[in-house]
C-alpha cells in the first residue's frame, strides 16, 4: 500500500509487535538476589526505631492545636509531619473500629458533618494488606505496613529497572533512592 503526498510517494512500514519479554529475556536471575537484600537491609536501617518497639506516627505533632497547644509539650521536631496524626491514625482506628463492629465502613460520621470514607483513596480501605493487619495490634499493624510499603517500594523499582534493561547496579541505585524518599510509611 502506497500513500501520495504532493505526488511523492510515501510507502507504509507495516507493523510487527514485539513479543512480550520473557523472565529469561529480562535477566532476572541469582544476581539480583544480592541487591535485593541489600534493599531490605536498607529498609530495616529505616526502619530501626520499629524495631525498637516506637510507632511511625508522630503523635507530638498534636500540641500545635488546641487544646494540646495549652498543656506542656516537647519541642516539636517536624510540623509537616502532622497527616500522619491527624489523617492516617484517625482513618486507621475509625476502620478497626467499625470492622470489628460487624460494619463495613461506608460512612465516617466523624468528619466534619459526615464524609464518605469508602470512596477516599487514602484510608486504604481497599488495600488487601490492611485486611491482613486489622488482625494486629495497630501499633504493630502500622509497623508492619511501614516495613512492607517502604520493601515494596524498593524491590519494585529495582526489578522495575531492570525490566527497563538498567544494569544491576543502577536499579540498585535507583531502588534505594526510591525507598528512600518520600513518605512511604503510611
Amino acid at each position: 500500500m502506497s500513500l501520495t503526498v504532493a505526488d511523492e510517494p510515501v510507502q507504509a512500514i507495516p507493523y510487527t509487535p514485539n513479543p512480550s519479554p520473557t523472565h529469561s529475556d529480562l535477566g532476572f536471575g541469582r544476581r539480583d538476589i544480592g541487591p535485593i537484600a541489600v534493599i531490605f537491609l536498607f529498609a530495616c536501617l529505616l526502619c530501626l526505631p520499629m524495631f525498637a518497639g516506637r510507632v511511625p506516627v508522630p503523635s507530638e505533632t498534636l500540641a500545635l492545636w488546641s487544646p494540646w497547644s495549652q498543656l506542656p509539650h516537647e519541642p516539636i521536631t517536624n510540623p509537616n509531619l502532622a497527616d500522619a496524626t491527624l489523617l492516617y491514625l484517625p482513618s486507621m482506628v475509625f476502620a478497626r473500629d467499625a470492622v470489628f463492629d460487624g460494619e463495613w465502613p461506608m460512612w465516617d460520621p466523624n468528619s466534619f458533618g459526615g464524609f464518605p470514607y469508602a470512596a477516599n483513596s487514602q484510608s486504604q480501605l481497599y488495600y488487601p494488606l490492611t485486611w491482613l493487619l486489622w488482625l494486629l495490634p495497630l501499633s504493630g499493624a502500622i509497623q508492619f505496613l511501614t516495613l512492607f510499603n517502604v520493601l515494596l517500594a524498593g524491590v519494585g523499582m529495582y526489578l522495575f529497572a531492570r525490566y527497563q534493561e538498567v544494569s544491576p547496579v543502577g536499579a540498585l541505585i535507583a531502588g534505594l533512592a526510591f525507598a528512600g524518599s518520600g513518605m512511604l510509611q503510611l
